[in-house]
């Protein structure tokens, strides 16, 4: 039986419905930064641990002074936002998919019961 507003509080369900639209959409976008947040610390620290004083690159890079260290490390963080940004991405395309697989099995039309 679908679940109908009486239309004297009409206007308090439209409230309280925006309501949950507005924390829900919060709520996710949180989940979606905090994410991406974690990813980002991850990976410039999985990164980071790959540059040895063994390593050529960084050898030449501490040779050449601040321009060096600072072109590198701009390269290595835009490097890391894009992998993260595109996790997200990645979560938030599954999570859709799921939803529109879940959508295939909700009833067609709601069945209306009449009184006797």
């Amino acid at each position: 039986m679908p679940w109908r507003t009486a239309p004297q509080l009409a206007r308090a369900g439209s409230a309280y419905n925006q309501l949950v639209q507005r924390a829900s959409a919060a709520l996710g976008l949180a989940m979606l930064t905090a994410l991406s947040t974690a990813q980002q610390a991850q990976l410039m620290s999985d990164r980071g641990g790959l540059l040895t004083p063994a390593d050529s690159a960084a050898v030449g890079l501490a040779r050449s002074g601040f321009a060096g260290a600072y072109g590198m490390y701009s390269g290595l963080q835009n490097d890391v936002l894009t992998q993260a940004y595109s996790d997200v991405f990645l979560v938030g395309g599954i999570a859709s998919l799921v939803g529109m697989v879940l959508a295939f099995f909700l009833p067609a039309q709601a069945s209306v019961r009449t009184a006797p």
